[in-house]
């Protein structure tokens, strides 16, 4: 059940992320402007991210997996480091 509770935050997370671009694709299946190269990077680096940490969370063996897991993600982002690729239109703090 917990690895299932963080799959369906990695999901929400992601789906996050995209939500702040899903109007570039609107508009661009409407026959609009095309979505800017750098934000079809994006989205396709959200997904893939998304789907590695999915089977990374999948494969934890155990409780104490689990734990050690967790423990890495709140280390790196301590560090800064959110384990997400940037939007492009990031600015560092």
């Amino acid at each position: 059940e917990l690895k299932a509770a963080r799959v369906r935050n990695i999901r929400g997370y992601a789906s996050t992320e995209l939500l702040r671009s899903d109007w570039y694709s609107i508009r661009e299946l409407e026959g609009g402007t095309a979505m800017p190269a750098d934000w079809k990077t994006h989205r396709a680096a959200v997904r893939t991210k998304s789907n590695e940490k999915e089977s990374e969370i999948n494969a934890l063996a155990d409780l104490d997996a689990v734990k050690a897991y967790d423990s890495a993600v709140k280390e790196a982002a301590a560090l800064g480091d959110n384990g997400w690729p940037n939007a492009p239109d990031y600015v560092a703090p």
